[in-house]
């Protein structure tokens, strides 16, 4: 049997070298969107909830959008950062290959809490909504720089690469494991129990992302 006192040292041990996201189910979906054929036109992602009085919203919300990005797309530029409410921010960033805006807010409801990211290609459009469900839509053609759509109407054609199902009561379907939650709290309980778990990952992998944390409080109007 382990004692709190093991969980709690061994735990710190683990969060000091906790995976990245490249061990979750997500990234292993955003690898569509990272793959896509170049060059991409832009990245969206907004990630809206209410209030946050019982914390600091950079570090205990937005620091999960902000490394998943720069996860994504590498190291960004912040070309600009405003303030729109309280603790909430729209940026501009520019990544090695893409420019992207976030939103970033806590002006909205719980209950109707979104997180959402596009990623717009000369091809397509790839659309993760709530983690939940990542699809790609393909973009009109074009003659003479005329849409066709504009033309002749056709159906929009949606593939949906990835969906979660609430039907069927297996492991893969639960929010728990599709959100990546599963994967940690299994190495978590391994690294505590000392079951041979080696290092993964260092705080170098997260240093991109605190610098643009900081970077961000020199570039807000």
């Amino acid at each position: 049997m382990y004692s709190i006192y093991d969980y709690a040292y061994n735990g710190l041990l683990y969060l000091n070298n906790m995976e990245r996201p490249k061990n979750k189910r997500l990234s292993q979906l955003m690898i569509y969107s990272t793959t896509a054929p170049l060059p991409k036109r832009g990245e969206y992602l907004h990630y809206l909830t209410g209030a946050y009085p019982e914390g600091d919203t950079l570090f205990d919300l937005y620091i999960h959008p902000l490394d998943l990005v720069c996860f994504l797309f590498g190291r960004p530029e912040i070309l600009a950062c405003r303030r729109v409410a309280n603790d909430s921010y729209i940026l501009m960033l520019q990544h090695p290959h893409i420019v992207g805006t976030l939103e970033l807010s806590t002006a909205y409801s719980w209950t109707a809490a979104e997180e959402t990211l596009k990623v717009g290609t000369h091809s397509g459009i790839y659309h993760l909504s709530q983690m939940e469900e990542l699809t790609f839509t393909p973009t009109s053609s074009t003659v003479f720089g005329i849409p066709m759509e504009k033309l002749r109407p056709r159906r929009e054609t949606k593939e949906i690469l990835y969906q979660r199902n609430n039907f069927t009561p297996i492991l893969t379907n639960n929010q728990i494991y599709s959100q990546g939650y599963f994967n940690e709290i299994t190495h978590f309980v391994n690294a505590v129990e000392d079951h041979g778990n080696h290092i993964t990952t260092s705080f170098n992998d997260t240093r991109v992302t605190y610098e643009m944390i900081c970077e961000k409080a020199h570039f807000v109007w």
